[in-house]
């Protein structure tokens, strides 16, 4: 059974949209205190976001109550996250590391994947097993590195500037800083070789493609936060999983939708303490999930939850991904 550890999701934060104080704040060289000019600085997996002007100068409304992190990006200069908005000044700027391209090294071991096998493969893994993945375009794919090691049995993927990704299932244009990516293979007795394990993490910001959302959008976004990990986890912490169509099951037994989950306020999160490592999950009588869980996690209003790592899953809601992926304030 494939599982799919979720990072991604953690790039999506739950926020009110309210009108707020603007943070404002300069962006530098970290090697001259020159400014950079047209820089991305946007909030972690919304659509809200600015550049800067000549001066280096940004200044961009900030979410309410609970703060998604701030992403700086530019061409040549590595992603910066801020976390703390607190930090953010126009007495305290903000410096970039620059990204240069690296020399070529000699590889260890030949790789016997073409670009186009290992295209597919990351396109795979990245956009998801759903319907909505067939309608994604890279439209820069051509900056994408990627590389498999057969000794290691994986494939990863980097890249030094944002992938600019069309979703035209849903209506998007993605704006994507990826982190980090790897797919870790299988290969069985008869010498077949398929994903075991697909692990992403990486920061989204979403476009409107049109300036009218049709209605065809909005049906398929609905349908796509329907069974979603950020779904079950709103229902969970709401606990309303049986009122929204969710199932539980232990070794294939149904039982109570709260006796394995328990659930403790603190403030505006509520944390949870899984009571068993692995959970089947059952949505509308046909989507199956397996809920695998390394430890506590939290939950906020909106359904994203942390710490990531905590969290593995396999079915169907592991088969969502970037091609599923809905901003924040989708569902407000």
């Amino acid at each position: 059974m494939q599982k799919i550890l979720i990072s991604i999701l953690l790039c999506i934060f739950s926020f009110h949209i309210q009108a707020q104080k603007a943070i404002e704040g300069f962006i530098y060289n970290a090697k001259d205190t020159t400014a950079i000019v047209s820089a991305s600085v946007y909030f972690g997996g919304t659509s809200i976001g600015v550049a800067t002007n000549s001066k280096g100068f940004f200044s961009i409304e900030a979410p309410g109550q609970i703060n998604p992190p701030l992403i700086i990006s530019s061409l040549g200069y590595k992603v910066k996250v801020i976390s703390n908005l607190s930090e953010v000044s126009k007495e305290n700027p903000i410096f970039l590391n620059e990204n240069p391209e690296t020399l070529e090294t000699v590889l260890l071991e030949a790789d016997p994947w073409t670009r186009r096998k290992k295209l597919a493969e990351f396109k795979r893994e990245f956009f998801g097993y759903t319907k909505a993945a067939s309608s994604m375009i890279i439209e820069n794919e051509d900056i994408l590195e990627l590389s498999y090691s057969p000794s290691k049995n994986t494939l990863t993927a980097s890249t030094s500037q944002p992938l600019m990704v069309i979703n035209r299932y849903l209506g998007y244009l993605i704006t994507y800083d990826l982190i980090s990516f790897k797919i870790t293979y299988k290969t069985n007795s008869s010498g077949l070789t398929s994903p075991y394990m697909s692990y992403y993490e990486g920061f989204a910001f979403f476009e409107e493609s049109k300036k009218k959302i049709k209605d065809r959008f909005k049906r398929r976004r609905q349908r796509s936060y329907e069974g979603s990990i950020h779904h079950f986890m709103k229902a969970l912490r709401n606990r309303s999983l049986a009122a929204e169509g969710y199932k539980i099951f232990k070794n294939k037994t149904e039982v109570k939708p709260y006796e394995y989950f328990n659930l403790t306020r603190n403030d505006d999160l509520v944390l949870v303490d899984v009571l068993s490592e692995k959970l089947n999950i059952l949505y509308k009588g046909s989507e199956q999930s397996l809920l695998i869980t390394k430890g506590k996690f939290s939950i906020d209003k909106l359904g994203n939850f942390a710490p990531e790592q905590n969290i593995i899953l396999s079915g169907s809601m592991g088969g969502k991904r970037l091609a599923d992926l809905l901003p924040p304030d989708f569902n407000k």
